[in-house]
């Protein structure tokens, strides 16, 4: 029987998922460019490494009247017919491969959602599985097609080099007095003149509520996504790292160490174990034991249940879950960056990193995960 991998996200405590093979890339929700006469659901664009990426927010496009982003939030780029495109979930939460045969084509989910935006439904363990038409979800391919060729300036007949450059700046800034084009007329000419009504800023439409220091947060992903990839780890060999809340406070650890960020689904206690082994959890077949590393650090358990957020990390020959009340942050940083930790408070510390106006510990896994096989034994 065929089977296709799926990309599985939450939304509005719903899971989704879609075809895995037009995923592009994830990362977290940066601050983004409003665009003028944009459908309602495309919430603004980003400078995805000198391209324009239009960013559909998926709770509009299924119906919602309004939406309000938040730090977690995460960006899918999907390659839909040649043109990429943004949407924004809650959560990803990992891939799947589902058989064709577990997959009910049906058109009426139960629930307020447009079936024609609904490909089929599939059940996983004990939950259904929101599968999503791509053909039907992203609407008019041209029109945003056209917006992105609008926006990166390429109609440059009759415009001075000044007028080009000075669409470009308002392009790859995303200041907080957002300018816009007055219009989207066919053959409006781009000049200082109709780039002078204001849109209003990013924060202002979709997060009202959140705090200045998540802003500035939202718009340094915003900066980190302009650079390009390749030519920034090949000049720079920049280190990876993710930022994680464990007890409350905030670390980073390793990104060449995780596997997967992902959430408890199914949860086996084990009896007879060390306070720190949480149990095991099945995930899509491979038996992986959940570690709370909190007990190491002198810091408050993360309550474990089905839902935590769980980073699957390997060290050496080990992979284990380690539950955290969140995952902030994946970032890219210069090796000097990364500040050496007096040996008199070192404990499971390898350095800090100033970050967002505070100071992180970097957690050095491999030898806390040594220290608890040896306590283990």
């Amino acid at each position: 029987m065929d089977s296709k991998p799926y990309l599985i996200f939450n939304l509005d405590k719903l899971q989704y998922g879609i075809d895995a093979t037009l995923v592009k890339e994830i990362f977290l929700m940066p601050e983004l460019t409003p665009m003028p006469e944009a459908p309602t659901d495309i919430i603004g664009m980003l400078n995805l490494r000198g391209e324009i990426l239009p960013v559909m927010h998926l709770g509009l496009r299924l119906g919602r009247s309004q939406v309000c982003c938040q730090l977690s939030d995460q960006i899918i780029v999907l390659d839909w017919q040649g043109l990429s495109i943004g949407m924004v979930v809650d959560c990803v939460q990992d891939l799947q491969t589902i058989e064709d045969g577990d997959i009910q084509i049906q058109s009426d989910y139960g629930r307020n959602i447009n079936s024609a935006f609904i490909a089929g439904i599939a059940k996983q363990e004990s939950e259904l599985l929101v599968l999503l038409n791509l053909e039907t979800l992203i609407r008019q391919p041209d029109q945003v097609a056209a917006m992105i060729w609008e926006a990166e300036g390429l109609d440059q007949s009759g415009q001075s080099d000044d007028d080009l450059l000075f669409l470009e700046e308002i392009i790859d800034q995303a200041a907080p007095d957002e300018l816009f084009l007055a219009s989207a007329t066919p053959n409006l000419e781009i000049t200082r003149e109709n780039i002078s009504i204001r849109f209003g800023s990013f924060f202002d439409r979709y997060c009202p509520e959140m705090s200045l220091a998540d802003q500035k947060i939202l718009r340094q992903r915003a900066e980190n996504l302009q650079v390009p990839l390749v030519n920034t780890m090949d000049s720079t060999g920049l280190y990876p790292l993710a930022i994680i809340d464990l007890g409350g406070e905030a670390f980073a650890i390793d990104l060449k160490l995780v596997q997967e960020f992902t959430s408890i689904r199914n949860l086996t206690h084990i009896p007879c174990c060390p306070q720190h082994i949480v149990g095991n959890m099945n995930l899509r077949g491979e038996i992986i034991t959940l570690v709370d590393i909190c007990s190491v650090l002198n810091l408050p358990s993360t309550p474990v249940k089905i839902g935590t957020k769980t980073v699957v990390v390997k060290v050496e020959d080990i992979v284990a879950g380690l539950p955290v009340n969140e995952v902030s942050d994946v970032f890219y940083t210069p090796p000097s960056e990364i500040k050496p930790v007096p040996i008199a408070s070192m404990g499971y510390l390898q350095g800090t990193i100033a970050l967002f106006d505070q100071t992180l510990g970097i957690l050095d896994l491999p030898k806390m995960m040594g220290g608890l096989v040896v306590n283990d034994e």
